[in-house]
């Protein structure tokens, strides 16, 4: 994997363990695709010779936008090793919430609802633990 970076021309790699993800930029949604598309190809063919899988399961596409441009997004197709990859319009990537708007509202709602969660759980053990027990529990480190 450390040559796959230098395979790559219009796409910026962003990885961390066994995760990639790539972002391909460009001033309309034709061109991004357009480019896309030629890059995957390239990159089916560098995990063929390097009797790698990629597991189209696992593999989406987001295109970001502006809220307030319309685009059609209704042509939007891109295919891996003769399979369709899905298009999401949210995803999570490295416990962070990215939205096709690029907003923090999915995010912020998602860590809002795991901290309600906790709170609930803390406030419920109370009866059953002391101050200082709760505390280390909520802070382990």
């Amino acid at each position: 994997m450390n040559d796959f970076p230098s395979l790559l021309h219009n796409f910026t790699p962003v990885m961390y363990a066994d995760d990639t993800a790539l972002i391909c930029a460009h001033e309309s949604i034709d061109g991004a695709l357009s480019m896309a598309k030629k890059e995957l190809k390239q990159i089916c063919d560098w995990f063929q010779s390097n009797k790698l899988a990629l597991n189209v399961s696992k593999t989406k596409y987001m295109v970001i936008h502006s809220p307030y441009k319309v685009i059609a997004l209704d042509s939007c197709g891109l295919q891996a090793e003769s399979e369709t990859i899905e298009r999401v319009s949210s995803l999570t990537y490295l416990g962070i919430v990215f939205d096709h708007h690029f907003s923090w509202k999915m995010h912020i709602d998602s860590l809002c609802k795991k901290l309600a969660t906790v709170c609930y759980t803390l406030f419920k053990c109370r009866q059953y633990f002391d101050a200082e027990t709760l505390r280390t529990t909520y802070l382990p480190y």
